[in-house]
Formats: C-alpha cells, sequence, structure tokens
C-alpha cells in the first residue's frame, strides 16, 4: 500500500484554491475568447480522492463548470481523472494519466475523439493546458490554456 500511498501525495500539489486568466482557442464546441477561471481541489473525507471544482467565465457572460475526480488506479499506479462539465457527456471511462516531473498528463478516447489535459505546477501557479482530437481528425488542436495562481485552500 506504500506505493500508492506515494502516488497520492503527488497530487497535494494541486491542492487548495487557483485564480487566474485562461483562452479559449478556436474550437467545435464554442468561439474563442479570454476567460477568468477559478479552481478548487479539496482531499474526500477518507483522503482517497482528490475532488475538483472549476468555474470558467467567458468574455460572454457564459459560464463552463465542472466536477472532477482525480485518484490513483490501485492495480497499475497511474493517476486516474473523472470529469463533469458543462457541456453534458458523462465520463464513461476516466482518463489515464502519467507524470513528467511536475507535470500530469491525462489522455481519455472516447467515440467522439481524443481529448488531452495537462497540469504544470509552477512555483505558486497552476498551468492547464486542454487539446482535442476529432476521431477523423490527425492533429490535435488546443481548446484553453490558463495560468492559475494560488489564492488560497
Amino acid at each position: 500500500m506504500e506505493a500508492i500511498e506515494y502516488e497520492r501525495e503527488k497530487l497535494e500539489m494541486f491542492l487548495g484554491r487557483w485564480e487566474g486568466r485562461g483562452t479559449i482557442h478556436s474550437n467545435p464546441w464554442g468561439g474563442a475568447g479570454p476567460t477568468q477561471t477559478a479552481w478548487w481541489f479539496h482531499w474526500d473525507e477518507p483522503r482517497l480522492f482528490l475532488l475538483c471544482d472549476c468555474r470558467e467565465e467567458r468574455s460572454d457572460g457564459s459560464v463552463f463548470s465542472a466536477h472532477g475526480v482525480l485518484g490513483i488506479d490501485p492495480v497499475m499506479r497511474d493517476p486516474l481523472w473523472w470529469i463533469f462539465d458543462s457541456y453534458g457527456y458523462p465520463p464513461m471511462d476516466p482518463a489515464r494519466g502519467s507524470w513528467d516531473e511536475q507535470t500530469l498528463h491525462l489522455v481519455k478516447t472516447t467515440a467522439r475523439g481524443t481529448g488531452r489535459t495537462s497540469f504544470s505546477r509552477r512555483k505558486d501557479c497552476l498551468e492547464c493546458v486542454v487539446e482535442s482530437r476529432g476521431i477523423d481528425e490527425a492533429n490535435f488542436v488546443r481548446v484553453m490554456s490558463g495560468s492559475f495562481c494560488r489564492t488560497g485552500d
């Protein structure tokens, strides 16, 4: 069980409240523009899963929201991420992750295509990049990027 505890401890870099500006890049789900975004990561009661909430206010006044669950696969020892967002597509399977130093890369493939999300910790800021590739597309396109600074617990 110690190996899984070590993997879980890596997730602690996300703990807290993060706020900042982001950019929605032109994508199949909507137009491009700036965002004001807040993330909040906190442990569940038994400290098995990291829960997250995201609220993204866009320049046109619309709001994108998401609720996530981040954990460690007890067999494979890799990060798993389920995200429920205001687009409404339920996560049938989690995104699977891998670490590259202080960056967590998460990848998920569905019948609609493949999504990639990366979170990097840079001092007191959390950088996030979301990319997508449709089922018939050869290349990934950037959907969102942003830098969010720690504002509290």
